[in-house]
């Protein structure tokens, strides 16, 4: 930190967490076009982020970007472009015209599957 300004390299985000971003913002896009089609009833709705989005003044397009910078404030765009072109490099990203609406590999899902936790049946 230099003079209060805190300075980002694309090596301070994971691949786990650009694999996360891309996911986390597939299910918000989908979240907040449901919820423009109903935006008679529904006035806002909360992304997995815990930011609340006015539906009446966003279109439906969240990207991961957009999910990285939330997590990471005062994160650059680029640096965000940066990890998220890595890990296309990596091969856990793929897309066809543009990166920021790529979606996950299958590689990506195993990376995932593996950094999981185990999930354990309780008995009630």
């Amino acid at each position: 930190m230099a003079g209060g300004v805190t300075t980002f390299k694309r090596e301070d985000i994971s691949d786990l967490e650009v694999v996360c971003a891309y996911e986390i913002a597939k299910a918000a896009r989908s979240m907040v076009a449901v919820a423009c089609r109903h935006a008679a009833t529904i006035e806002n709705v909360t992304l997995p982020s815990g930011e609340v989005i006015d539906v009446s003044k966003r279109s439906p397009y969240i990207w991961p970007e957009d999910v990285l910078m939330a997590q990471r404030p005062g994160l650059p765009c680029k640096v965000a472009f940066a990890a998220m072109d890595r890990a296309f490099t990596h091969g856990l990203i793929d897309y066809g015209t543009s990166l920021r609406s790529g979606w996950v590999t299958q590689k990506a899902k195993d990376l995932v599957t593996l950094h999981m936790p185990p999930i354990t049946e309780t008995k009630q």
